[in-house]
């Protein structure tokens, strides 16, 4: 880990709440159910990948679109799988993201655009380092056209993302 041990950081970004922090030993959605309760959850990493939905996730009314896992509305936190490198962005109604941009091509050589969503799980950084601003200033490119409530990754760092004021608070 590059940083301390023990490590919280808040910020705000377009309208949007923030924390990094290196303590996961809570999990956010058990802490704070109402991120994702009622509400639909679209994952474009899991353990570093896309998310290869079982046939009980598939029965439950999970589809996979683009590389891109859309779930159903979420009636209880255990419906959301969650592992290490994962990603999710959380709507109040279903979202298409477009498809999973492929994880070979140079984010830095080629433009951001809409309809291809980069995992940005998958860089392990934090907001808080100065060293990934150009990273961190094209998650909020992307945050800004998916337009999503929140937003949830674990790498060597836990992010949350947050529009919703009241979820922000509960969870930090």
């Amino acid at each position: 880990m590059r940083d301390a041990d023990h490590l919280l950081q808040t910020g705000s970004t377009n309208g949007y709440q923030w924390l990094v922090s290196t303590d996961r030993h809570r999990n956010v959605l058990e802490c704070c159910p109402e991120v994702v309760l009622g509400k639909y959850a679209a994952i474009t990493s899991f353990d570093s990948g896309p998310l290869r939905l079982t046939e009980a996730q598939k029965s439950a009314g999970w589809v996979s679109l683009g590389k891109v896992a859309y779930s159903p509305e979420i009636q209880h936190v255990d419906m959301v799988p969650q592992t290490y490198f994962s990603e999710l962005y959380v709507f109040g109604a279903p979202t298409n993201l477009g498809v999973l941009a492929d994880p070979n091509r140079n984010i830095f050589e080629s433009e951001t655009q809409r309809g291809q969503v980069h995992a940005f799980v998958n860089f392990d950084f934090g907001f808080h380092d100065a060293e990934y601003a150009y990273l961190a200033r094209m998650f909020w490119q992307q945050l800004g056209w998916i337009k999503a409530e929140s937003y949830l990754a674990e790498n060597d760092y836990l992010i949350f993302v947050t529009a919703n004021p009241v979820v922000f608070a509960h969870v930090l």
